[in-house]
């Protein structure tokens, strides 16, 4: 049996209309981890009867992680060594600090129409005081991990160490916005003057992902819709019993 195109079309349009859209579906993940902070210090004037030297100060740390899905959203903030932790039904971000060794990691599924913004930042700092003629290298390990198969997403990474020591100065970092899976040497070198500096080692690091929002899922439709869909439906049925008694007649 044919169906006559204006009913057949209509019938088809509006199934369509009330079928749902396809949802994205995925994961992204960031994990961060800076450790094996070291020193090595050089002595640049031997004959000046001073061994190289630095004494400690004060050490200070801060942390921070958020989390939004949609119109709900969360923060946390962590001062001095610990963990903090937000989750949610489709989302993780969490942060832990020891005394050498800091590690970020954030992760979101696409199960919300919503956009999503999960992440956190550190900043972690310490203190000394170099004797005269003193050189020093710092190093750290910065491993990082990202990975995402959502669409509709957007990642960061950013780890980095820094110091300065008198009038000298470094900052070296690993910053990414596409997905990787690496472990990366960050290194630099500071030194005092002839009276001996102070100074400072900066840890820093940051992650995040942002899920944009789906576009939006056509609506069920309205009342005055289902009455063209049921027009269109008695279209076809007349039309079936018009082919019927046609063919009963020719019969």
């Amino acid at each position: 049996m044919r169906f006559p195109p204006p009913a057949a079309l209509c019938f088809l349009t509006l199934f369509a209309t009330a079928l749902p859209a396809q949802a994205d579906s995925g994961r992204v993940d960031v994990h961060i981890h800076i450790h094996h902070v070291s020193i090595e210090l050089v002595d640049l004037e031997p004959g000046d009867g001073i061994a190289p030297g630095v004494a400690w100060g004060d050490r200070t740390g801060r942390g921070n992680v958020y989390l939004g899905e949609g119109p709900y959203g969360a923060s946390d903030e962590l001062l001095g060594p610990g963990r903090i932790a937000l989750s949610s039904r489709a989302s993780a971000s969490s942060f832990e600090a020891g005394e050498t060794s800091w590690r970020l990691h954030a992760s979101s599924a696409a199960r919300i129409t919503g956009a999503t913004y999960v992440g956190g930042f550190f900043d972690a700092r310490m203190s000394f005081t170099l004797t005269p003629h003193t050189g020093m290298f710092v190093r750290a390990i910065a491993d990082a991990d990202a990975a995402s198969d959502v669409a509709r997403s957007s990642l960061l990474v950013h780890a980095g160490i820094g110091a300065y020591a008198g009038a000298s100065s470094f900052f070296d970092s690993l910053t990414s916005s596409e997905p990787l899976s690496t472990s990366h040497p960050l290194f630099g070198y500071v030194h005092s003057d002839a009276d001996g500096s102070l100074g400072g080692i900066e840890i820093r690091g940051s992650s995040a992902i942002l899920i944009a929002a789906e576009p939006p899922i056509p609506g069920i439709p309205e009342p005055s819709s289902w009455a063209l869909l049921a027009a269109g439906l008695g279209v076809l049925a007349v039309a079936r019993r018009t082919a019927r008694r046609r063919g009963a007649r020719v019969g």
